[in-house]
Parts: structure tokens; sequence; C-alpha cells
């Protein structure tokens, strides 16, 4: 096209539409003090060839920005049809989907809306907002509202009863999640939805024996209670080393809420010892975040950088915070120096404190994960630094490892199960590398030989459905093995690709955080 044509089209759009594209162009990573210096669209297009945003054999941005904004009239001065847009929108696109989503919410949120949602916002310069699009802006700035972050302004929408536009922010949401969805191995997560809850409930009940219509499938309220039905109905240890005898589920007195015939075993002097969750702070919790694998790249140029992670490690620092835990977060650590940070921890002082936990997000391989240079770190050798024979303040006290790396590179399938007694036995593999020491849990985000994901966008599915799963107030009741098994039930039922976390769980006492 030439230029000439080129100015004809920018001198007729006008403040408002500036205002449009200036607004859109935030997602190509333009300082905002360049944006809001320009008047006119011949310097924002002088500025964007300069960027590289524009060349001679490739105008397309210009006409992408004309079809977002709502000029198709100048649009098709360019020779682009409104339909032939459309077809190229499907593609990979130059305006970041989020800044258009943006751009659509605010010619929807009525100046009545923005008033009440200035209102609850009284930290927030009124006088810098003119438009719904200058409070985006402003929010932006503030981190308020960002691509990671739409909390807040659901919140907000909520409040002014903009539920159309509520339901628009989810459905983003969920589109978003499902196009940076990738495995944890070739740098990776899908959002927890409220139906996984109800069917968790199968696992618990796998124990019994069901027949016809005496299963009764407990509801959600059912579920949170479970933990400390066998907390009161469960065995008395008289030593720590006591062997029991395991009791079946009809024994336990659980069978009786869920089958049509009632258990009659006397329950009343079974009890199964909590660990003590009584100190504050409750001890550490060590978060290592391998993100930036450029070191490993040097020998093994296709491992990638771990895009995303950042959301984990931040969505445990706050859990574990509000948990009282002491946490500690390690950046890119190579595979000597997570063994280092553990040896260092296991030599301070733990007597004060009732548990250990460790948060370790990486890339990995079977049995092992991986540090920044590459090299492969055996998980026996990470839970044996803290095992009680090299830390005597953990003896005896629960210590967690939550593992968020692959476990291989193989993708599991789906299975189409027509009933509950279908299910096949699980099987473990090789199991050489699961640690003996006592008091010690392993919550592996998959099973070995296979590839665990994570999204670049809203973090690992395995580690955000267990913080959001802690986080909510309705399972506080529920002690941590079998919140790991709703976990399970929540994250093996997504669609996008097939993912089993699996627990290895070497705890002899219920553990409650809370």
């Amino acid at each position: 096209m030439e230029r000439r044509d080129v100015l004809k089209i920018l001198e007729d759009l006008t403040d408002e539409d500036l205002k449009s594209i200036l607004f859109l162009c935030r997602s190509l990573g333009i300082p905002s003090r360049d944006l809001e210096s320009f008047t006119n669209g011949t310097d924002l297009y002088t500025h964007l060839e300069k960027r590289g945003h524009i060349k001679k054999d490739d105008n397309s941005l210009l006409p992408e920005l004309l079809f977002h904004i709502g000029r198709r009239d100048l649009m098709m001065k360019m020779g682009v049809t409104p339909s032939g847009m459309k077809l190229d929108w499907e593609n990979p696109s130059k305006i970041d989907r989020y800044w258009v989503f943006l751009y659509g919410l605010a010619q929807e949120i009525e100046d009545v809306n923005l008033e009440k949602m200035l209102f609850l916002l009284p930290d927030v310069n009124k006088n810098k907002i003119k438009s719904t699009l200058s409070f985006f802006i402003e929010m932006s700035k503030k981190e308020k509202v960002t691509k990671l972050n739409l909390g807040v302004l659901k919140d907000l929408l909520v409040n002014v009863n903009r539920y159309d536009l509520v339901k628009k922010l989810e459905t983003f949401q969920e589109e978003e999640d499902f196009s940076h969805s990738v495995s944890e191995t070739s740098p990776s997560d899908i959002l927890l939805t409220p139906k996984h809850f109800e069917t968790s409930a199968k696992i618990v009940l796998e124990a019994a024996e069901f027949s016809g219509k005496g299963k009764v499938i407990p509801t959600l309220n059912d579920i949170a209670e479970i933990s400390e039905k066998l907390f009161k109905t469960s065995i008395k240890l008289t030593s720590p080393v006591a062997e029991q005898t395991p009791l079946s589920f009809e024994e336990t007195g659980l069978a009786s809420d869920y089958l049509t015939q009632p258990a009659t075993p006397d329950v009343e002097n079974i009890q199964l010892p909590r660990y003590p969750m009584d100190c504050n702070p409750r001890g550490f919790c060590i978060i290592i975040n391998n993100k930036d694998f450029s070191q490993a790249r040097l020998n093994e140029p296709d491992i990638g950088d771990r895009t995303g992670t950042d959301l984990d490690k931040d969505e445990l620092v706050q859990t574990f915070k509000k948990f009282h835990f002491q946490v500690r977060v390690h950046e890119n650590l190579t595979s000597e120096g997570m063994l280092d940070e553990l040896k260092k921890i296991a030599k301070e002082d733990h007597k004060k404190f009732c548990a250990f936990f460790c948060c370790i997000l990486s890339h990995g391989e079977d049995s092992c994960v991986l540090g920044v240079d590459g090299e492969k770190v055996l998980l026996q050798s990470l839970t044996s630094t803290v095992a009680g024979n090299n830390c005597a303040g953990l003896l005896y006290k629960p210590k967690v490892f939550i593992i968020q790396a692959c476990q291989g590179n193989a993708e599991q399938l789906r299975c189409h199960l027509p009933q509950l007694g279908d299910l096949v036995q699980d099987g473990y593999g090789d199991t050489t590398d699961i640690p003996f020491e006592a008091d010690i849990l392993l919550a592996l985000a998959t099973v070995p030989g296979y590839y665990s994901y994570r999204s670049r966008t809203y973090g690992s599915w395995f580690i955000q459905t267990l913080c959001r799963l802690l986080n909510d107030d309705r399972y506080r009741k529920v002690d941590f093995s079998t919140l790991l098994i709703l976990v399970n039930d929540a994250v093996s039922q997504k669609q996008a690709k097939m993912q089993m976390p699996e627990p290895r769980n070497r705890l002899r006492r219920l553990l409650y955080l809370d």
C-alpha cells in the first residue's frame, strides 16, 4: 500500500480511535511514557515502524488494530475485508488477546458501573481516570489488574452486578489457560472446576464393596468430614513402632454413613493420633524454583525454561505463610546447590518446630529432579538430607516434599471405563527410590515415566490445584493425605491432557496444617 494512502487512513482516525489504538498497543511492550506522548496517528505509525512492528513488506498490524476498534471502513480501504480479517485473527495475532479482551470489556462497562467501581477503590487516583480505558491503564500500572491476576476486576464486576461480564471474564481465563497448556519437560495447567470434588468421593469409598442401589456417593460437605471421622474412629497407637492390624472400611464406622447396611462394630475406643501442629511458626517451608535452564542448554539444547513457574512459587509462598510456616525461596539452583541448601537446613534447630515442607519446581525424570545445570538429583537423595539420622530435630515429625516436575517424557493415555468396578490397579513402576525413612511424604505431580503439565500463564495443574484446596475453608477439617487424594481426582479429570499425580506416603499419623 502506498504511503500516501496510509496517511489518509491515519488522518481519518478520531481522537477516540487513537486512544483505543494506543490502548491496544500496550501489548507490544512500548513504554507507557512513549504511548502517552503521541497526539496523532502518524507519530504512532512512525514509532511502530522504528520498533519493527510495521515493516515494508508486512503492514498487517494496522488493519488488525482497525479491526479491533471497529473501524472496518478504514480497514477495507487497505484492501482487507472484515471476513478475511476474522480468518487471520484466528491465526497468531500481533496484539495480545488479553488487551483485546480488556478493550472489549471496556466497551460494555457503563459510566455508572465505572463510578461505582472507583468508589470501591479509594486508593486509586480518580483524576487520571477519564474513561474505562484509562481506568484499565491505571489499574495495570498499579498491577491491580494484570493478565495473571484478574481477581480484583472480577470482584469489582460482581459488586456492580455485572454478572454478564463476570461470565465473559471466566470464559476468557479458561480459553487462555487451555491455549497455554504445555508439557513440563518442554516448557506448561488447567483450572480446578467444582465438579471434581463430588467425584473424588469415589476414591475415598473404593475400599468398600458396593452392590446395586446400596452405593451412595457423599456430598461435598460429607467429603470435608471424612478425615475428622477417621480421626475419631481409628486405632490408638500404644508406641511409635507398634504394629497394628489394618481396619476394613466397614470397621472404621464410615460405611454406615454411605451404605444402606449400617456397620455394627464397637468403635468407641478407636483413635489415630495426629502430628502435633501447635508450634508458631510451624516450621520451615523451603521452595526451590528452577526457571532459567540456560546453563543446562549448553549441553542439552532442547531443555527449555519453565515459563509460568513463578505463579506456582507465589501461590506456595502465600499459602504456607498463611499456615504460619517460615518460607524461604531459592531461585535457579544447580543439582549440587539443591542438595547443599537442604543439608544447610538440616543443620538448623528444628526442635521448636512441628513439621518441615520442601517444594521443588523444576524439570525432572523418573525418580529425580533436574538442577538448572541439567544434572539429576535422586528424590531419595533429597529426602535423606532431613531423615531422622541426618536431622535429629525432625525425628518423629512430618517431612513433606512437594515435587512439581515431570517423571519421564511419555503422555498418559485416556482410559474410558464404563463403571467403577472396572478400575484396574495402579502400576507404580520401579519403586527403588521411594524413601523408607519414617514420617516422610512425597507428593509428586505425576507418576513415573510421564509428563506433568504447566501453563505459562496460570502455573502448573498440580501446584495450583493443591493450593486452591489448601486455601479453601471447606477443607480445613481434611488432613493432608486425604487432601492429596482430592488433588489426584481433580488433576486426573482434566481433559486437555492426561496427568495422574502420585503421593508416596510414609506418614504414621494424620497431618493437619491448620
